[in-house]
Order: C-alpha cells, then structure tokens, then sequence
C-alpha cells in the first residue's frame, strides 16, 4: 500500500509541475496557440493572387483563412481583383488592344472571362518559386488557364473548407462627400452575398475606405468589421468606436505590443499584414493581442506556429 501511495504522489507532483510549466510557457510565449494565419489573396507566393487556385491552396496547406479584394464590373458582378485597373494580373492589353481603359468598373465579367488571371504569374514568377522548383509543372500549365473568380466562388470555397474569409472592399481612390451609389450598391451586394451563404461567421470584412466600414456596419451589424490602416489616426480607440468597428487590420510595422494589449483590452481583434520577413513572423506571433497574421507566405508561418 506503502508503494502504491508513494508512486500516486509522485504522479500527482509530476501532474502539477507540468501543469505549471505549461502555464509559464504560456505566459512567456502570448497568444502563439491561438493567432490564425491567413493567406493573402490566397497563398500568393505559391499561385496567381485572388484565384481559386490560389484559395485552394489556403485548404490545401492548413491555413486558417483567406484574404481577399473585391471589385465590381460594369454589370454588377462582384470580383476577385486587387488592383483598380487589369494590366498587372492579367493579359488585358492582349485581349483588348484597341481599349483606352482598362478599369474593372469598364468591363463586364463576361470581358473579363476572356483574360487570364495566371498568365503574368508564370512569366514573372513574382516570388521565384517556379525556378525554386517548389510549383509542379501540371499546376505551372493550369495557371495559364485561370480566370477572375466571383465572390460567390470564393465564398463557397470558404464555406466548402471552413475557411475564415477577409473581405476587403475597395473603395473609392478619392474622397468625396458622402459615398457614392455605385459604392454603396457595391456593399449592399456584398452584404447579400455573404447572408445568402450563410456565411457570416466566416466573414471579416474591411477597406482603407472608412465609410464603407461605418456603411457595413450600419447596414449589416452581424457581420464583423473593421477599417484598414497603413497609418495610424491620433486617437485610435475613439476612431475606431466611432466606426462601431469589431477589429483592425493593420500593416505590421505600425504595431507594438502595447498597442496589442491596448486594442484587446477594449475588445478589438487585430489583424496585420503583409509579414513576409522570417524574423518578423517569429517576433510577432509571441505577442498577445494579435488574432491573426496576413502572409504571402503562410506555409512558412505553418513553420513557426506549434503543431494545430
């Protein structure tokens, strides 16, 4: 009974101490176990940005979500594109040499079901891993082939994969006095989009145009949003109340922890992006505060973060 009793203490003190070494090592170590990591415009380093293949590839990988940016055509159809105008992702002057515009605004999706949306990443290899050999042929051929997704095509790629979705909504390039119908048609359908998927628990959306967040927010208080920021307003807590934001996506090097701890005190999650540097994903995701971590490199994160 003696041995029994002594090896049932043992296990208890062996119990205990681990239990507080897991509690030091959270306390030394922030939020690592809980910081989603999210792929911007879809693992963009590996696949053309905002296309379903490079969404795909957010599931294929383990990641926990995927950025994106919305557009609308000529006629009404919400669109995967960062850009204002077609040049840089797709063969637009090829197709269409004879235009004087090359909007998204100027063109219809059917216009748009022309171009390809993977061609330019083959010829520039952007972040040089087709010469790294780290993309196989077969999916180097189908790139040529991809074409500009719709939001719908995405937000059931989300919903197919449980995948988080941060939506940014692209605004308007110059300020104007109350915001523009063709904009607010633009959330509303959006806003449509996301309800009729089902998909609001999924859906973080955002925009450097900060009416558009307030107009979200009025318009669809269930679904979470939240301005982005390249700079940083005087008093950021009172902005963001104002905005009647859930969270803020924010560029990396803007951050602190103490900025961290000061958002998360008040109930705002933190997203930040691009963080692309090694050292910078190590430093950052020891910090608490932070919900999640944009990347054209989210299998490196994969790398940093403890087993999910």
């Amino acid at each position: 009974m003696k041995n029994i009793n002594e090896q049932l203490g043992l296990l208890l003190f062996v119990i205990v101490i681990f239990h507080i070494h897991s509690a030091i090592c959270k306390s030394e170590g922030g939020n690592m176990e809980h910081i989603l990591i999210i792929a911007h415009r879809g693992v963009s380093s590996l696949a053309p940005e905002n296309t379903l293949i490079a969404g795909q590839k957010v599931a294929n990988i383990g990641a926990d979500g995927w950025e994106i940016d919305v557009r609308m055509t000529k006629d009404g159809e919400l669109v995967l594109l960062h850009d204002a105008t077609l040049e840089r992702t797709t063969d637009v002057r090829n197709k269409y040499p004879h235009r004087d515009d090359y909007k998204v605004e100027s063109f219809t999706y059917s216009d748009l079901l022309m171009l390809s949306a993977g061609a330019w990443f083959v010829d520039l290899d952007p972040f040089g891993t087709i010469a790294a050999g780290k993309i196989a042929p077969e999916e180097i051929l189908a790139y040529r082939s991809a074409r500009i997704p719709l939001l719908d095509e995405a937000l059931q790629l989300a919903k197919q994969h449980g995948l988080i979705l941060i939506i940014e909504i692209k605004g308007r390039d110059h300020y104007t006095a109350g915001i523009p119908a063709s904009y607010k048609a633009m959330v509303q359908r959006i806003v449509s989009a996301i309800r009729r998927f089902q998909a609001e628990h999924l859906v973080y959306l955002c925009s450097f145009d900060h009416d558009l967040v307030r107009y979200v927010a009025e318009l669809a208080p269930e679904i979470k949003t939240g301005p982005i920021f390249g700079n940083l307003p005087i008093n950021l807590i009172s902005y963001l109340q104002h905005l009647d934001a859930d969270f803020i996506s924010i560029k990396w090097t803007l951050l602190n922890k103490e900025l961290c701890t000061e958002l998360a005190r008040h109930g705002y999650k933190v997203f930040t992006w691009t963080v692309n540097d090694p050292e910078a994903m190590k430093e950052l995701v020891q910090w608490k505060g932070i919900t999640g971590i944009i990347s054209d490199w989210p299998q490196e994160l994969l790398k940093i973060l403890p087993k999910r």
